[in-house]
């Protein structure tokens, strides 16, 4: 029995007497690639009227020749009944929809250029269905008339949905049919090209705005056509300029010409910005984003549900207030908002969300600059099957919670910046709605102002100029680059080309980079400008006195802090002078456009732009140091009027701040390490947390190092001795250590004296003050500094205090790596006092004050001189006995972690078993093991030299765990590496130091391991390390190729050279005459006294002419003895020819 039709047999006929419409089209055959869901909807309308018995000769019909193989081998028979003949149908051809690929299908999907917005809207709707199948009908409905919004093209229909929303999606068809009829109707068929328009403002919608705006469909093609102005397609935009003529004229009549703006029926006014915050969907007055409440741990925040978000996000200030113990995963991710803007992610956490009282456990990404305290993407609507019912105001998640509606004014701006500090003033909560609102006003007057991002935007006010004089440009060679750095290097120089803050060079001159590592592990490119910073002139602008400025606040009980964006980005180099700041990579040379980090003048230049910015504005209305901007008033009103005259200066001279450091209308904010408020200035607890967090004494050398601190500035504390005298006692020799509360009582009121004013006392930075003062030290856990300056009465008073533990790496530096990292710290941490003028270090360290002098640094250490190098300092050695006030501050106690030696290598290496088998470690390894005595000579007759070579240094041998350790001269145990790991050791710790030269990986081997020829392979590994050989660029001088001196018989070249002084022996002599026969390599040596010409001569003649005969050619390096006219004259006589000068021959 044949089954399968022919693919061109017509489906069978419906009988016309069980037809409804005799003329209805039959379905058409279902292929394997066809649309089942269609094609069933068919199906099952021409089948209403067929008797069930037929239907499986009906639906076998309707497949061609490979459905019906697929339906048949799946069990698709007669014997069926319709419903499982329907079953197996499906699931051979209906497609499994998976809706997270369909919520990101929605999510990315944009309107296509020729598409109209009709067909645009009917594809969003289908997709939707698949996506949330959640949701009802209006939920859907609202979700898909935001994201129609959202993607449509830039045009007329666009900018009137973002004014007027539509109320529904009928409203929507009609909106969108309206405006595109007008399009088609504004030029003739044959030339038809639809218009666009662009509207930026968002008005109230009325029932008068919505006649308006048909008014304008009509009137705008007519007189677009009649001006002979140009038409765009859907995916073109209009001129601004033009959309201005079209603006200014009235909707209803056209004879008020020019003063059109004056007429009253016109609505459309002054030009908004379209609202799109973050990643979220774009809102309007009239389309309230959906918010719930909900907790993370105990702390009660406002959720954002947002369709159009396809992850999870959470504010990072929020997580840095949770007490949370979940591991951050790092990530350098880079989220697109629906602005286009990027929204940086900086890492990823999983955290419980808890909804009326239900936990939700999701990952979120941590972002800095995010307006909600945490937004709820469409990956955490899936994972929970979130519902959203707008009728009702509710939604279910597992829970049934109501919706709050929060309204986000019109005219927010399409920065993720500006949003977020209107969004921190909308949540302070101490000031009144009406100073909230006059707040946020004159932040979106001025929201150009706000920006992350200052790609091409420059400053005209000043430029900076690099005064080298005559001097000749400086050229320095590249530095190598470690091999895992050099991708972020690239990177960084493309972002940094892109912005146009470089541009590629061909300057003669040429300074090298470094690149140091920031606090979240990315690099920052930096460039050795001290050679240029040593021949430039030095600009003395002052920096602002900052004792003088901070007396102008008094009264002030609102403040705001600003801070500009990259600031020295913000201002040009002059253009003669960029060539100077060239700087080399591996790959290229390149020169800065604007003012790069790391100039001399640098400081003072911007110190000058920021004073005639704000010329007049200080003190009185602010104050400034460098890029920081303080704003403050007596009332919220006076504030906000300083703070509208700062913005405007910093808007008329084209400057940018960044948002996310930017603290507006507080109580309290922090400036330059004081901590401002109405009741004054006072100081930042960061700086005095050294003090205040001191641990309780657990013995009497933690006491002594305590009152080693506190004495030192005893002269500042009243009756230091009553107060200190329990503390004392306990420091007794021979007295038992036993803490009471008489003690706990004068250490708690000894730190609380210490640490308050005026022992941290204000810094004088007039061109008359005292010089400041950073003492620093280093103990084996930590480093500690104390800041102080010289006031005008001679005394020393303390600035600031500042400590901090090393970590495991750092404590195993040297003592001189160690105080020179306090150094380097500390210079930093005090950066905003010490920088733009000169101070003096101490140390009880003598070899730090030859630091700046340090002849061709290396590695780590040229790395902190570059850092030091914006700093003008000069070191002073102290003793230690007077150094106590920093080096109690790096001996604070702290609690002793457990400590245990880790072999990098691998730790699960069986060393003692290695050591015992390896053939030069084996018998003295069993020697110490036995415990037996120093091997004589005779014993280690037959042994080999790496034996012998370990057996003199039998004295600091030692065995820890039955592993055998030498002690280094430092005291350090050294691991004795067996000969079959040498090659993997090298291979580790030069991989890991990023392929680094013979000196630093013989530096980093030898602190941690040693062997008998430790020295000798590392240079051998070093030199033959294949990765080396194919990276880094050649170090050696460039020499011409050595020609051989050839000879083809006895005599035809000899060579002589004096060698001495030596000894003078019994005869007088100190020189040898060395004579070498080239060709048969006869030497003689003959001793003379001195190495004068007739000596050489009568020695020559005596030693070799008289016994070999006169050579055909002599030899020489032509020393002065050789050169002499005597010499010169024997050789012409016996016909000998002298050779040319050549270096060589002195080698």
């Amino acid at each position: 029995m044949e089954v399968f039709m022919s693919k061109h047999d017509e489906p069978p006929a419906i009988p016309g007497k069980l037809t409804v419409n005799t003329t209805s089209r039959q379905p058409p055959l279902l292929g394997v690639s066809s649309d089942y869901d269609i094609w069933k909807i068919r199906v099952m309308t021409c089948l209403r009227r067929v008797p069930t018995s037929e239907h499986f000769d009906y639906l076998l019909s309707y497949l061609d020749d490979e459905a019906a193989k697929r339906a048949t081998a799946n069990g698709f028979t007669a014997c069926n009944s319709p419903s499982q003949n329907w079953k197996i149908l499906d699931e051979c051809f209906s497609l499994k929809v998976d809706t997270q690929q369909s919520a990101i299908q929605f999510l990315s999907r944009h309107q296509k250029p020729h598409e109209s917005p009709i067909d645009y809207l009917h594809s969003l709707q289908q997709i939707a269905t698949q996506a949330f199948p959640s949701l009802d009908i209006l939920g859907r409905e609202e979700i898909t008339r935001s994201r129609f919004i959202e993607g449509l093209l830039p045009g007329a229909l666009r900018e009137h949905l973002l004014r007027v929303p539509p109320a529904d999606t009928a409203d929507l068809k009609r909106t969108a049919l309206r405006f595109l009829t007008a399009e088609r109707l504004s030029v003739p068929l044959e030339t038809y090209r639809p218009t666009v328009m662009t509207i930026d403002e968002a008005t109230e919608p009325n029932r008068q705005d919505s006649f308006q705006s048909a008014a304008a469909i009509r009137e705008f093609p007519d007189r677009n056509s009649r001006r002979g102005q140009p038409t765009s397609t859907w995916n073109g935009r209009s001129s601004r300029d033009n959309y201005r003529d079209q603006q200014t004229e009235c909707f209803y009549c056209r004879r008020f010409g020019k003063n059109a703006k004056k007429c009253g029926h016109n609505r459309v006014k002054n030009r908004g910005k379209q609202c799109r915050l973050h990643i979220s969907s774009c809102y309007v007055k009239h389309l309230c984003p959906v918010t719930i409440r909900g907790r993370v741990q105990s702390t009660e925040i406002n959720i954002l549900l947002d369709t159009g978000a396809s992850v999870s996000l959470i504010k990072e200030n929020l997580l840095q207030k949770l007490n949370h113990s979940t591991q951050r995963k790092q990530c350098s991710s880079t989220l697109i908002t629906a602005s286009g803007e990027p929204l940086k992610a900086c890492s990823k956490i999983g955290l419980e969300l808890t909804i009326d009282k239900k936990p939700f456990q999701h990952e979120f990404w941590v972002c800095p600059t995010l307006t909600w305290d945490m937004i709820l993407g469409v990956d955490f609507m899936l994972k929970y099957q979130v519902s959203i019912h707008m009728n009702k105001s509710e939604a279910s998640i597992g829970v049934v919670v109501q919706i709050q509606h929060h309204e986000i004014p019109t005219k927010s701006v399409a920065q993720v910046g500006i949003s977020e500090i209107v969004r921190q003033v909308q949540d302070n909560k101490i000031i009144s709605e009406k100073d909230r609102r006059a707040t946020t006003d004159v932040l979106q007057q001025f929201s150009s102002v706000f920006s992350e991002n200052i790609s091409g935007n420059r400053t005209t006010t000043v430029q900076h100029s690099i005064l080298t004089g005559d001097h000749m440009p400086l050229r320095q060679p590249p530095r190598r680059v470690p091999v895992h750095y050099q991708p972020q290097l690239e990177s960084m120089i493309k972002d940094m080309l892109e912005k146009k803050i470089i541009v590629p060079s061909s300057s003669p001159w040429a300074s090298p980079i470094v690149l140091v590592k920031k606090k979240d592990s990315s690099l920052r490119l930096c460039v050795d400008y001290r050679r240029l910073n040593a021949i430039t002139k030095r600009d003395s602008f002052p920096l602002p006195r900052i004792d003088a400025t901070l007396d102008a606040m008094k009264g002030a009980r609102w403040f705001s802090t600003l801070d500009l964006a990259s600031g020295y980005w913000q201002v040009e180099v002059r253009p003669q002078d960029r060539k100077k700041t060239a700087f080399t990579v591996p790959n290229g040379l390149y020169e800065f456009q604007v003012m790069p980090f790391g100039l001399t003048n640098a400081p003072a230049t911007f110190q000058r732009l920021m004073q005639t910015v704000l010329h007049g504005l200080v003190p009185h209305q602010c104050l400034i140091y460098l890029d920081d901007i303080i704003v403050y008033g007596r009332t919220p009103e006076q504030h906000n009027a300083n703070l509208k005259a700062v913005l405007q200066r910093i808007k008329q001279h084209n400057l940018k701040v960044k948002p996310s450091k930017c603290r507006l209308l507080q109580k309290e904010v922090l400036f330059l390490g004081h901590r401002i408020t109405e009741d004054g200035v006072a100081t930042d607890q960061g700086k005095t947390s050294a003090i205040t967090n001191w641990p309780q004494p657990k013995s009497a050398e933690d006491v002594r190092s305590f009152l080693g601190l506190a004495s030192y500035y005893r002269r500042f504390v009243r009756d230091f001795a009553s107060l200190a005298a329990p503390l004392h006692r306990l420091t007794h020799k021979g007295r038992t250590f036993l803490w009471t509360t008489e003690c706990q009582q004068a250490f708690s009121t000894l730190k609380s004296c210490l640490a308050a004013p005026p022992i941290l006392a204000f810094p004088d930075t007039s061109a008359k003050a005292g010089e400041f003062i950073l003492d620093t030290d280093a103990s084996s856990s930590a480093i500690g500094a104390v800041l102080s300056q010289i006031a005008l009465d001679g005394q020393e008073r303390v600035i600031a205090y500042a400590s901090r533990r090393l970590d495991k790496r750092e404590t195993r530096y040297s003592t001189t790596r160690r105080e020179m990292l306090a150094l380097v710290k500390f210079s930093q941490h005090f950066r905003h006092y010490l920088l733009g003028r000169p101070f003096r270090v101490r140390t009880d360290h003598r070899a730090l004050q030859w630091l700046r002098s340090f002849r061709e640094p290396e590695g780590q250490v040229a790395r902190w001189q570059e850092r030091l190098q914006e700093f003008d300092f000069t070191c002073e050695y102290r003793p230690g006995s007077r150094h106590t006030n920093a080096d109690s501050l790096s001996r604070i106690p702290y609690s002793p972690d457990t400590i245990s030696a880790v072999l990098s290598t691998a730790s699960e290496i069986d060393w003692p078993s290695l050591q015992a088998a390896d053939p030069d470690l084996r018998f003295i390894y069993q020697r110490q093991l036995r415990g037996n005595n120093k091997p004589s000579m005779t014993e280690l007759k037959d042994h080999s030299l790496a034996t012998r070579r370990l057996c003199v240094k039998w004295g600091s041998l030692r065995l820890y765990e039955d592993t055998l350790f030498i002690v280094s001269e430092s005291k350090q145990p050294l691991l004795i590496v067996p000969r079959i790991q040498v090659q993997n050791i090298m291979e580790q710790v030069h991989r890991e130091l990023g392929h680094s030269g013979r000196r630093k990986t013989e530096h980093a081997i030898c602190r941690r391991f040693w062997w008998p020829s430790i020295h000798e392979d590392v240079a051998e590994f070093c030199k033959n390390c294949s990765t080396c050989y194919a990276i880094k660029s050649p170090r050696q001088i460039p020499r011409a190729p050595l020609v051989p001196m050839t000879t083809e018989g006895l005599h035809q070249r000899v060579g002589i050279d004096i060698m001495g002084p030596f000894t003078t022996s019994k005869n007088g002599n100190r020189y040898l005459l060395v004579m070498v026969d080239y060709f048969s390599k006869w030497c003689e040596a003959v001793p003379i006294p001195q190495q004068d010409a007739l000596t050489v001569t009568r020695a020559f003649i005596d030693h070799w002419v008289s016994r070999y005969g006169a050579p055909l050619s002599l030899h020489s390096d032509q020393g002065s003895a050789f050169e002499s006219h005597l010499v010169a004259q024997v050789c012409r006589l016996l016909g000998i020819r002298k050779t040319h000068y050549r270096i060589s021959s002195r080698r």
